[in-house]
């Protein structure tokens, strides 16, 4: 049974609950969810991406909570927020390192099922010095993602259940965003493996899912490579084509668990 929005023009749905009942999304001006029961509810005061508001309108996976962008702080930056759909009302955001580069301090672009882990992009110094991180609710702790790319920026896009793989990308110094995948260690830090074909040289564009073990990173495909098809990666693997590619360059959006 399809569902039309009716009245939000130029919307996204982004994400939605494990059983498909709340669905998470945004227009040009506003952030809202979608119940069959309630239809399109909007957050007052959460901010959509777009006009230097960074990351994505996320939902867990039993709907409790959304996490989006709010104003925060003194001077107001945009930052991670959770909203409770029972309360309606925003929890304190997830916090920065302080800095902030024109509207953001941080931004959200991909979360653990159940809230406990936050991937996106955060400023760690002064001039637009961003970096990506991740973001544990137990601890309260911001981890970095590192590059070998010194100084060049990174960004997750998204973490697995447990938090030990971020995927997304890091810029190369020539700003091309090359696919990264971050494993923690058992020092907790995030170690990087960059992403390529089987040769160093041939990079492979940024990743947007991972698998929710934690074994597996998708990412767009290259024109120049398996005609365009998207990709997989895994420790064990590597780099691994899904094929066919029927036009084009392909992309993955989301995995499942294994």
């Amino acid at each position: 049974e399809l569902h039309m929005l009716g009245p939000v023009p130029f919307a996204y749905a982004v994400d939605v609950r494990a059983d498909g009942r709340v669905v998470s999304g945004y227009d040009q001006g506003r952030v809202w969810y979608w119940t069959l029961d309630t239809w399109v509810v909007f957050v007052d005061g959460a901010l959509p991406p777009g006009n230097g508001v960074g990351g994505s309108v996320l939902v867990t996976a039993v709907g409790q909570r959304l996490m989006c962008s709010t104003l925060q702080g003194e001077p107001q930056k945009s930052a991670p927020t959770f909203w409770p759909l029972a309360t309606q009302a925003f929890d304190p955001a997830v916090g920065s390192l302080g800095f902030n580069c024109d509207i953001s301090r941080a931004s959200p672009w991909g979360m653990s099922p159940d809230g406990r882990f936050v991937c996106g992009l955060v400023n760690n110094a002064a001039n637009c010095n961003q970096v990506g991180y991740v973001w544990d609710a137990t601890t309260d702790v911001i981890s970095l993602l590192p590059t070998v790319y010194f100084y060049k920026p990174t960004r997750g896009n998204a973490v697995s259940e447990d938090g030990s793989l971020v995927v997304g990308w890091a810029d190369d110094y020539v700003g091309w965003r090359q696919g990264s995948v971050w494993r923690r260690d058992a020092s907790g830090n995030y170690v990087q493996t960059l992403m390529n074909a089987g040769v160093a040289t041939v990079k492979m564009k940024e990743a947007g899912a991972g698998s929710g073990n934690g074994q597996w990173a998708y990412g767009e495909g290259r024109s120049d490579v398996s005609g365009g098809a998207p990709y997989r990666w895994s420790a064990a693997t590597g780099y691994q084509p899904i094929i066919p590619a029927p036009a084009g360059v392909g992309s993955v959006t989301d995995a499942n668990f294994d």
